[in-house]
This record gives structure tokens, C-alpha cells and sequence, in this order.
């Protein structure tokens, strides 16, 4: 670290370290901009003590020697450490030495990542990886020795191509560029597979950290935010770790949640657009304003910012990039052979986006505002992406896993059966598909479907799953429970024949409802919380905001998608209720007007409907703090409750069901795809919705990043099975 940077660091750590820590935040994201390594090291000094003395301390410089080694010059500088240029005696040669920051090293965490950087990086040999000589300290100062690559990294090499300059990639007006291109991503791709089968994810892959040498083979460095299945995560699970314009949306999200193998895939996509189009993905003022475009837009087409782009190369990225996992490329490796194929004239296995995906992408891209005119708005929009319920429907595969943890049910003797569902969730009268013992690799029509894990005439676990057109590949991991393990009040519902002429044309007239164990309440942020902690999911979208300490953990959880609802059900031993299911428990067997009877609501009845905060994007701190005033904890009013005793129907959230959206008054059953059915009232829609009915049906987005703020869900349980 020069002088210079180092005298930096230290005035914007004592700035901060005079603000009130409630600012130093803003402030840092301010002072530091888009320098991620700079707020990394600055982070690290306000974690530890630090004394004006320490502080005086100039950083490592060249010409010390650290065991075996000299420094002779600084190469570079980031957050996880200081590379040199170094001499090794012993074996007269140069090498790269990569020291820890002395103020780091004052930091049991920093040391740690310090240490399993190198070790995560040791076990890897291959030519696209510099590969670690010694792993060393010599008195406070961590230090390991690397190959020594002599070249640029991606980052140089793509600022000379802007520039028109001298590169090892060929010229960007070069008609083999291209080529050259997809030779040195492909190589990079072999490199992260090589690195996955042994278990090493980098989770940090961009231009600075691609080195390629005199030959223009590339070299990929900087393990230091890697995960390692052997030794664990390096990074902190409250932080997002790595850097923005490179992230992909599951890393930013991952504030508890697992981020696996593909992420460098999305990465490495990132950087192949950036080499294609000398354009990043992303643009932004600060690193918030960069996760937040790549969380809920997509990048400008490749062929639309150099039109010179071959095509396949172009879908290859694209793939490469998909924000939905099941679309992305499975790993590395199905990468590295698309790309070997564009090279060798083959024919690639991706395949451009159909109209019916890109209408998906619309749908997740945009953040509705809240209330039924934008869900109306929305439906409308994809209506002509409708999918009809036909008999005849193609094939999905399918990948049912065990997920385990302390309160699992013993497996032995279960198996997996499938039951069809009309749209609303009615069963079709057809005998149940057996799919065997877990894991279950099938295949199952395109419809609605309900999964049972049965030992015997006892269920252990329950799902409902739409599968459509644009269905690649329906993987899920399922816990099986003996019994629910959150503590919540419950009623039971004994099921009966139910004349459901009053809810919408679409449902039939007479169905049966099962005997259901029903929650009274709506599942709350501290229920939810919990669910978080034991299996280390992405947290609600407010606290991951950072605005835990705001919410009260009484109050029904919201922002959140509706698989992360599902999730939290089967991890509790339930399920989320079908379209028909839920309907039943609002409205009773009489069909009330509202859960209460046809009495016009009051306050006493429900929480009191106020105007919705009109300007105001989705899920941002300005809805959130309006929310959280009006808001009331579950159960508040119990004179509202339904025929059955169930609270809060109206006048707090919309409920997820687990049902497909479909449409209404059309002869044939129909689903939208990327649409699931949601029921209820929520009491930020405004007074303009009271009408004679206390709930909506309405289809709303089934969106990985959709975290709407007036959505929650409650869960049931099937009571037997025949």
C-alpha cells in the first residue's frame, strides 16, 4: 500500500470515526464511492481498536524481507491484502507475495479469511490459476508467496481496448476478436469448473482479478472472498461480499443466504459482456444504486451495444447472466462447452430467450406499486403470454432432494407421489403418480401438481408447483417433519362439500375441502427470522435492508417472495393453502361477505384501510416507514375473525396462495405464466377498494425479485391422506 493511499484510508476512518455510528455508513458510501477495497479497509480499522501510534505506522514497504522472501515493489493493493513484487532467496526467483494489512491483522476475522484464502487457493493446480508456493508470517505480519504473473490484468487490458490501444486480445475492430474473446473466457471457465469440483467457489470474479500473462493465457488470482466446501465460508454472512458491477443478484441478496457455484458463472458473464461491448453491465453512481439495477433490471442487450457481436456469443452471455438460476447455465462447465462450440462452428445448446421468457423477464423487472390497478395493469400485460390448461401437455424433468437438519424425519420407507390439480387447486380425479424414494429424478406433465412424501398413510412433507412453458429443469430440496416445529396457534378445519359459485368463473361450482390444521395468524417477522437463522435464507426485505431494529417481530412478515413463503412452510412442517383452500376459510360454508359475517366493517373489525403513499417505488424507505406506522400485530382483532376462527383476513396483508394465476370468466381453465393467485385485503390499498367484499382475487408476480410490501402468507397443514 503507497503512502499516499494509506494516508487516505486514515483520514476517512478518523472522519468516520468522529460521526455517530448510525452515519458512518452514508458516509463511507460517500467517501469511499465505487473503491470497494478502500471501504473494505476502512471497515476494517472502525472493527478493531486502533491508537493514534498504530495509525503513524506506515504500511509494509519494499525492500523489508518477510522469511524467504524481499519485497521489491508494490504491484497492487485491495481490500483482502498488499501484493509485491518479491525475490525468494532459496530458490532465486521472483515471485508475487500477497501481505495482510497490518491493521488487519489486529482482526481474528481478517486473519482468518487471510489464512483460508491461501489454503482454498493451494489446493487448486491448474495453468489458468496462479498457484501458491508458501504460506507464511514473520512476527504480526501474514503473508503468502504466489506465482509471479507477468502481464496486465482484464481490467488494463479492456481500459487499452477503449482507448484503441496496444492489447493481447486482438484488436477491438479486429474481426477475429471475437474469437479471441471466447478463447480466453472459455479458458476462465474451464479454470472456475476445475475450481468447483474441488469444492472452491471464488465469488469474486471480475477484470482485476483475471491476469493475463505474455502468452495471453489467463490466470485467475485473488481467492479472498472464496467459499470453500472444505473450510468453510470466508465471508461474513451479514455482509454482502464482492464487487458490485461484477455480483450477481443472489450474491447481493445473500445477506443469509447460500451462494453457490453459479454465481461465478454470472460473474464471468459479466465480464464477457464487458469484453464484447467495452461497456459494463451496470452502471451507478454509488454500489447501492449498482445492486439495485442488477437486481430488478436486466443489462441492454449485447447486439444492441455493439450490433458487430456474433450471435450465439451474444446468447451465451446472455445465458451466462440469466438472474433466475433455473435459466442460467448449470455450471461452468455446460459454459466452457457452449463456448468451445462457437469456436469450432458447432452448434451451442442455449437457445435465444423465447417471447414467453422475455415476458417472464418484464414481469420481474418491474416493481409494482401497490394495490389491485397495477396488478390489473400487469395481468393485462402478459395476458397474451396465457398458457392453455390442456390435456396433453409436454414433459418438465424433475429433481426432488432430502434437505436435513436436527428435527428431520427419519426417510426410511418414503416415498413421493404426485396429484394433478385443476388451476385453482382442486384434485382431478386421477390416481396419483408414484415417484419413489427420495432423491426423485422424474418427469411430470406441464400442470399444477401437488407432492406429497408419504410413509404410508402418515405425510411428512407437502408442495404444490406449477410447471409451464419455459420450464428448463424444477429442482427443490424438501425437508421431511413428523411434526411442525414452530409454536403457533392453530385451528382445525373438518373438510366438506363446498358450492364455491361465489368466488370467481373460473372455479368449479362444488369441490371437496380436506381436513385442514390452519394457523390462525399470519406467520410473523420473529417466526420468520427464526426460519432464516436455522438455514441461512436470505433475510425479509426490509432487514435486509438493514432495518431489523424498526420492525417489530410481532408484525406479519412482508417482503418476500412467495417460494421463500413456501419454504418457510415446508421447513415448518406445513404448506400454503391453494386458491380453493383459502377462499373456503374466508368466506366460510355459507359464503359470508366478509370473514366476520355481512356486517360493514369497522375499526373494531380490522386494521383501518388507509390511503396508499402514492410516488412512492415498491418496497423503498418511504413505503417502509409507512407501512410500519399503520401496521398492527397479528391477531389485534379478534372481532374479525372468520367462521372458523381464523384471524386477519382483511385489513393487513394479502396472502400468497400456492395456486397458478389464472384467468376469469374464459370456458377453458388458463394460467399465466410467471403469475400466482393471492387473496385477501391488504390495508394499504385504500379506502377506494372497500366495496361489498372484503378480499381480492388477483394475480400477482411469482418473481425471485419481487419483495412486495403488502404481501404475507399463513400456513395449513393436510390433517391425513387416504
Amino acid at each position: 500500500m503507497t503512502e499516499e493511499r494509506w494516508s487516505r484510508t486514515r483520514r476517512i476512518y478518523q472522519e468516520a470515526l468522529d460521526l455517530p455510528e448510525a452515519e458512518r455508513g452514508d458516509y463511507l458510501l460517500t467517501a469511499c464511492g465505487d473503491d470497494s477495497e478502500l471501504l473494505a479497509e476502512v471497515t476494517g480499522l472502525l472493527k478493531v481498536d486502533v491508537d493514534e501510534a498504530f495509525l503513524s505506522t506506515p504500511p509494509v514497504e519494499t525492500g523489508v524481507s518477510l522469511g524467504d522472501f524481499e519485497l521489491r515493489s508494490e504491484i497492487g493493493s485491495g481490500g483482502t491484502g498488499i501484493v509485491y513484487r518479491a525475490w525468494q532467496r532459496s530458490l532465486s526467483r521472483e515471485v508475487a507475495v500477497k501481505v495482510l494489512p497490518r491493521h488487519f491483522s489486529l482482526n481474528e476475522e481478517r486473519v482468518g479469511r487471510f489464512k483460508r484464502e491461501a489454503r482454498a487457493a493451494a489446493k487448486l493446480t491448474h495453468n489458468c490459476i496462479a498457484p501458491i508456493f508458501e504460506i507464511g508470517m514473520d512476527g504480526d505480519t501474514h503473508f503468502f508467496a504466489m506465482e509471479l504473473v507477468e502481464g496486465l490484468d482484464l481490467a488494463s487490458e479492456v481500459k487499452a481496448l477503449r482507448g484503441r490501444e496496444a492489447s493481447t486480445l486482438p484488436s477491438f475492430d479486429d474481426k477475429q476478436y471475437f474469437a479471441g474473446v471466447a478463447r480466453l473466457v472459455q479458458r476462465c471457465a474451464g479454470a472456475l469448473a476445475y475450481s468447483h469440483g474441488k469444492g472452491v467457489v471464488h465469488r469474486d470474479i471480475k477484470p482485476h482479478n483475471i491476469v493475463v500473462d505474455q502468452d495471453g493465457m489467463p490466470k485467475l488470482v485473488d481467492f479472498g472472498l472464496a467459499k470453500d466446501s472444505a473450510l468453510g465460508s470466508i465471508s461474513v454472512s451479514e455482509r454482502v461480499e464482492g464487487t458490485p458491477y461484477y455480483m450477481s443478484p443472489e450474491q447481493a441478496l445473500a445477506k443469509k443466504g447460500r451462494v453457490d457455484a453459479r454465481t461465478d458463472v454470472y460473474s464471468l458473464g459479466a465480464v464477457l459482456y464487458e469484453l464484447l461491448t467495452l461497456d459494463r453491465p451496470y452502471q451507478g453512481n454509488t454500489s447501492r444504486e449498482v445492486i439495485d439495477k442488477i437486481l430488478v433490471r436486466d443489462p441492454v442487450p449485447v447486439r444492441k451495444r455493439n450490433p458487430k457481436v456474433p450471435r450465439d456469443l451474444a446468447v451465451i452471455c446472455t445465458k451466462a447472466m440469466e438472474k433466475d438460476l433455473r435459466f442460467r447455465y448449470e455450471s461452468a462447465a455446460a459454459m466452457e462447452e457452449d463456448l468451445r462450440r462457437f469456436l469450432a462452428g458447432e452448434p451451442i445448446l442455449a437457445k435465444p430467450a423465447s417471447v414467453l421468457r422475455r415476458a417472464q423477464r418484464a414481469a420481474k423487472k418491474h416493481r409494482l406499486t401497490l394495490g389491485a390497478a397495477a396488478a390489473v395493469l400487469l395481468t393485462a400485460g402478459v395476458f397474451m403470454y396465457a398458457v392453455k390448461w390442456k390435456e396433453q401437455q409436454d414433459w418438465i424433468p424433475i429433481q426432488i432432494s432430502l434437505l436435513e437438519d436436527e428435527r428431520s424425519a427419519d426417510p426410511t420407507g418414503v416415498e413421493l407421489w404426485a396429484i394433478p390439480l385443476d388451476p385453482t387447486g382442486t384434485p382431478i380425479d386421477r390416481e396419483p403418480r408414484a415417484l419413489g424414494a427420495l432423491p426423485v429424478q422424474a418427469s411430470l406433465e406441464m400442470r399444477y401438481w401437488m407432492i406429497q412424501a408419504r410413509r404410508g398413510s402418515d405425510l411428512l412433507a407437502e408442495f404444490a408447483v406449477t410447471l409451464t412453458e419455459g420450464d428448463e429443469l424444477f429442482e427443490r430440496g424438501i425437508y421431511l417433519r413428523d411434526d411442525v416445529i414452530v409454536d403457533a396457534p392453530t385451528v382445525l378445519v373438518t373438510g366438506q362439500e363446498w358450492d364455491a359459485t361465489g368466488i370467481c368463473d373460473q372455479l368449479p361450482r362444488l369441490t371437496v375441502i380436506g381436513d385442514l390444521e390452519v394457523d390462525v395468524t399470519e406467520v410473523t417477522y420473529g417466526q420468520y427470522l427464526n426460519f432464516c437463522d436455522a438455514t441461512e435464507r436470505a433475510y425479509p426485505y426490509p432487514l435486509a435492508q438493514g432495518w431489523a431494529s424498526e420492525v417489530p417481530m410481532d408484525f406479519p412478515v412482508s417482503g418476500i417472495n412467495r417460494l421463500d413463503a413456501q419454504c418457510f412452510a415446508n421447513w415448518a412442517g406445513k404448506r400454503l393453502p391453494t386458491h380453493h383452500e383459502l377462499d373456503y376459510l374466508m368466506e366460510g360454508p355459507e359464503g359470508r361477505l366478509y370473514p366476520w359475517g355481512n356486517e360493514v366493517p369497522t375499526t373494531q373489525h380490522r386494521a383501518q384501510i388507509i390511503p396508499e403513499l402514492k410516488g412512492v417505488a415498491n418496497n423503498k424507505r418511504p413505503m417502509f416507514d409507512y407501512v410500519m406506522e399503520n401496521m398492527n400485530p397479528v391477531g389485534s382483532f379478534p372481532v374479525g375473525a372468520s367462521p372458523h376462527g381464523i384471524l386477519d383476513f382483511s385489513g393487513s396483508l394479502i396472502a400468497y396462495t400456492s395456486s397458478p394465476g389464472i384467468t376469469l370468466g374464459s370456458e377453458k381453465q388458463v394460467i399465466w405464466t410467471g403469475m400466482i393467485m393471492t387473496m385477501g385485503r391488504a390495508f394499504v390499498m385504500g379506502p377506494y377498494f372497500l366495496e361489498n367484499t372484503s378480499f381480492d382475487h388477483v394475480a400477482r408476480p411469482d418473481a425471485e425479485n419481487w419483495h412486495p410490501v403488502d404481501i404475507g402468507f399463513r400456513c395449513v397443514r393436510t390433517v391425513s391422506v387416504p
